[in-house]
């Protein structure tokens, strides 16, 4: 089977280079959005994303700094392995929360947020 090659079209392109998380994958800082219909597998990917340093590398590059914003913990099955600080998983989105680490996320950019589902 033949690989898909990613090329990156944003010329301009001015994000931070982590030498934990491989080129082809999306750089801190970032935003992501997951969408799909109930088991497809978007809480795996995300799980998969933020805990395996083999081939993702956020764990390495966030370490412990991942807050988990999902109304599924504590549902998913998927979620129930997860070793992580309990502080930082929430079953509801916190403004509160996330403008308490901000700071620290614009000085070391070592934080990251992930919301599985944020109230409009």
């Amino acid at each position: 089977m033949e690989k898909l090659a990613i090329v990156n079209l944003n010329k301009n392109n001015k994000t931070s280079k982590s030498p934990f998380i491989p080129e082809h994958l999306p750089q801190p800082p970032m935003r992501l959005v997951v969408i799909g219909s109930s088991n497809l597998g978007k809480s795996n990917m995300i799980k998969n994303m933020i805990t395996r340093d083999d081939e993702f590398g956020y764990k390495n590059h966030f370490g412990d700094n991942i807050i988990i914003f999902s109304k599924t913990l504590g549902l998913d099955s998927t979620w129930s392995t997860l070793k992580h600080p309990k502080s930082h998983l929430y079953r509801e989105w916190d403004e509160e929360i996330v403008k308490k680490n901000h700071g620290l996320l614009e000085k070391t950019n070592k934080w990251s947020v992930t919301a599985t589902r944020r109230p409009h």
